[in-house]
Order: C-alpha cells, then structure tokens, then sequence
C-alpha cells in the first residue's frame, strides 16, 4: 500500500484500536463528571435485497479512554420490532461486553455475552422469559459479527488494519496477507472462523462521484463478502452476491 494510505491507517489506528482521552463535562457540585467519547464512526447504512431497501442500520461508534463503544440500531421496512445492540471492547479489542434485544414491549429476547474466567458466557433471554446459558471454549479476543450489525464488519476490517500495519514500519507500507479471524455470533450462538483479505483499489462510484475505494474480502462458511472502504477508512459499500445483498453506507 502508498505511504499516503499508511498515514491514514495509522490515523483509524490511534482512534479505533488505541485509549483516547475524550473531552470531560464539568463536574457539577457533589457529582463526578461523566465521561465524554470521542466520535470515531457515526452514520447509517441501507440494506438492500434484490435491489429492494428492506432495513437500515443507525450505528455510533465512540472511543472513551478505556474502551470503546458501538451502538447499533436495525430497523425493518416492514414495521417489525427494531433491533438494537451495544458492543464494549478494551483498548486492545479485545470483547469486554456485548449486548443485544429487540426493541418492543412485547418480545423481550435479549442477548448478554462477555468475557468469565477466560472463556465467552452468553446469558439469552427468550420472548417467553425463560432463560438460557450458553459457553463458547474462545478468549475474549474472537470478534464479535452479529446478524445484519454492519459496523461490526467495520471494525473486524480496522482491526485487520491495526495488526499488519505498525508504527516505525518500513516506508513502503503496509503487509495486508490474508488472515483468519475467530468470530462469534451470538443471535446464531455458533462460533466460527473467517478470512479476512485485503484484494486492492478500486473505482467505484458513490453517491454520483467516482472515487477510489480499497477493496476486501471476508470469507464466511460457504459466503464471499465483498467490502469497500473510502480514504477515510470508513465502510461505504458490502456486496454478498450469494445473497443478492447490498449494503450502502447512507
């Protein structure tokens, strides 16, 4: 990759993958002050079936000094209970908590993983209200990769980044070989492996302007995902041609 592209990586590094210390409000009197994130990562992307807008995920991810925080919500066209998740990682990316639930009344399933004794418990909530434990043998370092949580795929590709791209590197850029990554999906409660590959530019048109996008791949089980990042490191475009899905950042 050009030196240009390595400054920018370095940058979505520091912000995505490194503790920041964000801006803290004043304490008011007998009160500690709350602390204030700093935005990495805010917008929102349409998911689209043969061609048919059928959800859109709203997503905000938020570095702290700490840790780091990505709230997502997905809601269907069809009027059916939004979803909505909140996944919490170290400084080094490592999963600290993940949360997800359907946002209605009625239907009260909910999902709560984490890190115990190094290895993954996820507590489920049925509709019904009955619960259930489920344990995963993987070290709070698998990555999280929901069900339709698109800026999830997002940060899979940042951490990607953060670990073939190093300060003090060689000039000539970054080594982006192929890389297997542990997953963990929760709704599904499976576990499982997928490659992570860096395929190269691009030109693809967004929003009526044609600009120059880096090109991944991720290889699910029996699926190739086809993703795009702008100069900015942020996701714009997925294309699951097994699915005849596309997702376009709006």
């Amino acid at each position: 990759m050009r030196r240009k592209e390595l400054a920018l990586i370095l940058v979505v590094m520091a912000l995505a993958l490194s503790a920041m210390a964000g801006d803290k409000k004043p304490a008011q009197k007998g009160k500690p002050a709350e602390p204030a994130g700093t935005i990495v990562d805010a917008g929102s992307f349409g998911i689209y079936l043969s061609g048919k807008r059928v959800a859109t995920e709203s997503f905000t991810v938020k570095q702290f000094a700490d840790d780091s925080v990505t709230e997502s919500e997905l809601k269907l066209e069809d009027g059916k209970p939004a979803q909505a998740c909140r996944l919490q990682m170290k400084q080094d990316g490592n999963l600290q908590r993940y949360e997800w639930h359907v946002v209605s009344d009625a239907d009260k399933s909910a999902v709560v993983l984490g890190p115990e004794n190094d290895i993954l418990i996820q507590h489920i909530t049925l509709p019904d209200l009955k619960t259930a434990e489920q344990k995963y043998l993987l070290n709070p370092a698998t990555q999280v990769l929901d069900d339709y949580f698109f800026s999830q795929r997002e940060l899979l590709l940042w951490r990607y980044l953060a670990g073939n791209c190093h300060p003090g590197a060689d000039n000539k850029g970054c080594n982006l070989p192929k890389t297997q990554f542990g997953i963990v999906i929760p709704r599904q409660r499976i576990s499982a492996l997928i490659d992570v590959q860096y395929i190269g530019r691009d030109k693809l048109t967004y929003k009526g302007v044609e600009g120059d996008f880096g090109h991944f791949k991720i290889s699910p089980e029996g699926s190739e995902w086809h993703l795009w990042l702008n100069n900015e490191h942020r996701l714009v475009r997925i294309s699951i041609p097994s699915e005849n899905t596309e997702v376009v950042r709006d």
